[in-house]
């Protein structure tokens, strides 16, 4: 339910409300999307986000083009391709996970629990459980569906019942050829954003254990 917004309320916020509860309403449209609505309560935050509505508007920005494969990139943007394989009944449709939602979910709750904030891990652990029920019901609905690595991979296959396909991220080792003498001055470039715990972790774990290590 979304609440009816202030006359008096600012005009951003009654077109987010509308927004919300345009994308909420959208899986309705869909057998998929109503059989998982019952499957999956509350959504996941980012599926919320993500809704079939999003996919209505994909379809109108493409127009009559068509695509023999369809690539949908993280779990929690399946909702979007409801409408589209309603409408492009004839193409593949693959999903590419990159990494196993819940499982990350657990993680930054372990990690937030080394934190000393036991509260936003046990935050985490409940969407991790949504993540995981959201995979369980949205995952089949693809012809294909890929992961990052191996670790994720055994996960789909355990746990999901899907066989999957890892595709690796890779760097060409080509690029790493560095040919500065030992003496120069050497700068490093940290991206990430550092809103996301597990960059910040990695971070600290940089900075902490292995720069010293390397200054040695």
């Amino acid at each position: 339910p979304v609440a009816e917004p202030d006359s008096e309320g600012d005009a951003s916020t009654h077109v987010a409300l509308l927004s919300a509860y345009q994308g909420a309403r959208s899986w309705l449209a869909y057998p998929r999307g109503r059989a998982l609505l019952g499957q999956v309560s509350p959504m996941p935050q980012r599926v919320r986000l993500a809704s079939p509505a999003v996919g209505v508007a994909v379809l109108d920005h493409i127009g009559k083009e068509r695509f023999d494969t369809v690539y949908i990139l993280r779990n929690y943007l399946a909702g979007v391709a409801l409408p589209l394989q309603v409408e492009m009944p004839d193409s593949h449709f693959v999903l590419d996970i990159d990494e196993v939602d819940a499982g990350v979910a657990r993680q930054l709750a372990r990690l937030s629990d080394e934190a000393g904030d036991p509260d936003r891990a046990s935050q985490y652990e409940c969407e991790a459980d949504i993540l995981d029920r959201f995979a369980r019901f949205s995952l089949p609905w693809f012809d294909a569906v890929a992961c990052a690595s191996k670790p994720e991979l055994a996960l789909l296959q355990e746990h999901y019942a899907i066989s999957g396909v890892c595709i690796p991220n890779t760097v060409s080792s080509s690029v790493l050829v560095d040919s500065r003498r030992v003496d120069d001055i050497f700068r490093m470039l940290f991206v990430g954003n550092l809103d996301y715990a597990p960059n910040q972790d990695a971070l600290f774990r940089l900075l902490r254990h292995v720069l010293p290590r390397v200054r040695e």
